[in-house]
């Protein structure tokens, strides 16, 4: 039987970001006969070392107590580098075997043949946050400067040793390419599917009064959420618009709003992915004012649901929704800019109900079934030695 291994930093069943396409694509891949073996480090006391899931064996590799101080998170994935080639020094591989890694977590497969999956060059990131830069102390900007210089160059290292990669979109691709310095390679798009069946689009349950729905965790990312530029414009959009409210789902935060704007939101806290449809199904506009995301999951989500999209003009994004046509693409970070768009939605309902059907027909390419089938005939290809280039986004 030949196998896959996922290489990842963390992996937790039932969960979103990169873990919910691991795991859609490793049982899709089960299923045809594949074995799975997914490697990532042990990034809590409450994940189990090893776990024999039905689709998929699961290696968790224990992480130092010690760190470097100023590298963050690139610490795990130097200690996860060190134990994944010493796996594979001791694990036989076949010629048939596939290696799909993620971003740095391929820092230890040097000398391998690999597939990376790629998200934004670390010094983009850098910029983007710079955007929101007279929120953040002299310190911190610092300390990231040292950060990502760092990460810079474990994914320069990790992004010119692969085979292949799979990006986000085509503009995250070149982009990548020009800081990396790297060669045009094999290369499958998007970065991620989306659960596409399961997000129904349906105007039932809709009220008079419009809704606003915004999608974040907790106040720890609330810059490079956008969240403190949502902040600066719901005053004026609650000013100018009475029956106007906002529901957030995920983790509770103290909003930096007056009073009278605090009553008009609604916090229902997280909430089962089983539930997120009655949310989508019920607003008039999801909002998406991210500074920095490889690529959103609301988006995916979003769009698959039939949601009228109002989202900032993050790398690739204009690859999924098109500006006035299936969404509209304002300047992140940009309060007037953000406020425009809202008001676009709330001025022109009739104009822009077409938006959530148009944008479900694309997200329909990368339906996790689709999504899966196609990624793993990229995978196959790539280890034959053949060169495909796919992007599920065009039609």
């Amino acid at each position: 039987m030949s196998r896959i291994f996922i290489i990842v930093r963390d992996f937790r069943e039932n969960s979103g970001s990169y873990s919910g396409m691991v795991e859609k694509f490793s049982k899709h891949a089960s299923k045809k006969g594949y074995k799975i073996v997914i490697l990532c480090a042990r990034t809590s006391e409450g994940l189990a070392s090893s776990e024999n899931l039905e689709y998929a064996e699961v290696i968790r590799f224990p992480l130092n107590s010690f760190r470097i101080a100023g590298i963050g998170m690139n610490n795990d994935y130097l200690v996860l580098a060190k134990h994944v080639k010493e796996y594979f020094s001791k694990t036989h591989t076949e010629k048939e075997d596939i290696i799909l890694a993620n971003g740095r977590a391929a820092l230890g497969l040097k000398g391998r043949k690999y597939i990376l999956r790629v998200g934004q060059p670390a010094l983009y990131f850098l910029e983007s946050l710079e955007i929101a830069k007279e929120n953040t102390s002299l310190l911190t900007r610092a300390a990231r400067q040292i950060h990502f210089r760092f990460q810079l160059y474990l994914e320069r290292t990790a992004f010119r040793n692969a085979e292949a990669y799979i990006f986000s979109s085509m503009e995250s691709m070149n982009l990548n390419i020009k800081y990396y310095d790297g060669k045009r390679k094999p290369y499958f798009i998007p970065i991620s599917g989306t659960n596409y069946e399961n997000l129904k689009s349906t105007n039932k349950g809709r009220k008079k009064e419009k809704t606003i729905l915004f999608i974040s965790a907790g106040s720890g990312e609330k810059i490079r959420k956008g969240t403190i530029h949502l902040e600066q414009a719901l005053p004026g959009i609650f000013s100018e618009y009475n029956g106007v409210s906002l529901t957030h789902v995920g983790t509770p935060f103290e909003w930096n709003l007056p009073g009278w704007c605090k009553k008009r939101i609604n916090s229902v806290g997280r909430v089962p992915w089983s539930e997120i449809n009655n949310y989508y199904r019920t607003s008039d506009i999801v909002v998406i004012p991210s500074l920095y995301e490889i690529i959103p999951n609301v988006l995916l989500e979003a769009m698959s649901a039939g949601g009228k999209i109002l989202v900032g003009n993050m790398c690739g994004v204009s690859e999924y929704v098109s500006h006035k046509e299936s969404g509209y693409i304002f300047q992140r970070g940009n309060v007037e800019s953000l406020k425009t768009g809202l008001r676009y939605f709330l001025d022109n309902p009739d104009k822009t109900k077409k938006f959530g059907s148009i944008a479900r027909k694309k997200a329909a390419r990368i339906s996790y079934e689709n999504y899966s089938k196609n990624l793993l005939n990229f995978l196959v290809s790539v280890n034959n030695g053949q060169k495909p280039n796919i992007n599920l986004l065009e039609g």
